[in-house]
């Protein structure tokens, strides 16, 4: 492996918003670097990063009318590398994300390391990104595939219609050439083509270009696949649209989409009354030293280098009021995160002996249930603890609540107004220990039919 070398390479993206999406982690980078060397698609995220560092280098420049793209490629990672070369920190910024459809970062970044430069990527938001929060896409749900336009039909990639599409470059399909005014489509309807007869014509897809500017909103205009013939259709189509096509599956569903939901719904909605935090939830600690270093070696791209290099000397210098055990932790890199939150018992807030408005039950438990069809009930003495791996649970009705089989069950501490108000409109196991013996339902009662 070469020697390290003088110099280093920062590849950075400044996400598709104009300035809203430059991470801290960027802009850090952009304030401490030698050179910024970009290609940025707004004037105002330009001149907000000639503000953080005038020392700067507009890589757009190298682009003309009517020249391969590939070529101001390899001129772009020259650019990069020949400062690196001169020693200097560059960062080498892109607009969306440094590594999705830009190949001279990659390039230049393998490029640096074989010369034996520390060269490294940060991550940027995407159109893609942009396009989840705006359409409201969820790629968990049905899957996802996505596809460069002209590598879809080149390559003549499979197309799934169970699962979601997303298409890139819609809008220079077959075009390899640069054209600052108006870049041609010159495959565009073989594109059209090829969706028709995996969609069909009536197929839904959206056209979507996601905002630069803070003033602007995105483009979200829903079509059939058959609309994408339409001569005032093709004309929106610019470099930066993005298509997106949803499953046909129907069966595939959210995580809060399914059958018995709207009954958890409103069980979990009256819990929040009285909600309390789960035994093994630890809070932060306030305001520890820890934090403070932590934070430092994450904005500050100098000190993260200096702590690197020698672990031990940055936190005896860091002037932080580290303890012994916070320094220990970050030498070792073990136990960081556990000594931010406060652990053990009695750590977090303690939840409230259920007292008030229960004179003859010592606790109650709210169990959310799930409508089981078919469903035998079985019953058992009554115990005050009944345990979490309990299959078996005591069964008695409390203010009319129904008792129904369990496929989930939750805990949830509740007063008894509470409980008789929850009770009228949701279908709730009550497990109680009266104190009144006379109160006690006999062994084997079952509930009513009701």
């Amino acid at each position: 492996m070469p020697t390290q070398l003088q110099g280093s390479l920062t590849i950075a993206g400044s996400g598709i918003a104009s300035i809203g999406q430059l991470t801290l982690q960027t802009i850090a980078a952009i304030e401490n670097a030698d050179i910024v060397c970009y290609v940025l698609n707004d004037p105002a995220a330009e001149a907000y990063i000639r503000k953080k560092n005038p020392n700067v280098y507009d890589m757009y420049q190298l682009y003309d009318d009517g020249k391969n793209r590939a070529e101001t490629y390899f001129q772009m990672v020259e650019v990069m590398l020949n400062k690196v070369r001169s020693g200097q920190n560059v960062v080498g910024l892109f607009y969306g994300h440094p590594g999705v459809f830009v190949s001279p970062s990659h390039r230049a970044i393998k490029v640096a390391r074989e010369e034996g430069y520390q060269a490294r990527m940060l991550p940027g938001i995407s159109a893609e990104d942009c396009l989840y929060a705006d359409l409201g896409v969820d790629p968990g749900i049905r899957g996802l595939v996505t596809y460069e336009a002209t590598d879809l039909l080149q390559s003549n990639r499979p197309l799934n219609p169970g699962s979601d599409l997303i298409l890139w470059q819609v809008g220079v399909i077959g075009n390899s050439g640069f054209d600052f005014v108006q870049m041609e489509n010159p495959q565009f309807d073989k594109l059209v083509a090829r969706l028709e007869e995996a969609y069909g014509a009536d197929g839904e897809l959206t056209h979507y270009i996601a905002p630069v500017l803070p003033i602007d909103e995105p483009v979200i205009e829903k079509l059939k696949i058959s609309d994408l013939k339409k001569e005032e259709i093709k004309k929106k189509v610019n470099p930066g649209s993005t298509f997106y096509i949803p499953s046909n599956d129907p069966t595939r569903r959210g995580a809060l989409d399914f059958e018995g939901a709207e009954k958890l719904r409103k069980v979990a909605i009256s819990a929040l009354a009285n909600h309390q935090p789960g035994k093994n939830y630890n809070p932060l600690k306030e305001n520890t030293a820890l934090a403070e270093a932590l934070e430092q070696l994450a904005l500050d791209p100098g000190s993260l280098q200096e702590f690197k290099a020698d672990r031990q000397s940055w936190v005896d210098k860091s002037g932080l009021g580290l303890n012994d055990a916070e320094k220990n932790a970050l030498v070792t890199g073990q136990g960081v995160k556990d000594m931010l939150l406060l652990k053990g018992p009695g750590a977090g807030p303690v939840p409230q002996a259920l007292t008030s408005n229960l004179e003859n039950h010592c606790s109650i438990i709210v169990e959310i249930e799930y409508l089981v069809e078919g469903c035998e009930l079985s019953s058992r003495p009554h115990s005050s603890t009944p345990s979490e791996e309990d299959g078996v649970r005591e069964e008695q009705e409390y203010d009319g609540a129904d008792i129904v089989c369990i496929s989930h069950r939750a805990q949830i501490d509740a007063e008894a107004d509470s409980i008789a108000a929850a009770s009228s409109t949701t279908q709730l196991v009550l497990v109680s220990t009266p104190k009144d013996a006379s109160l006690r339902q006999p062994e084997g009662c079952r509930p009513s039919d009701e």
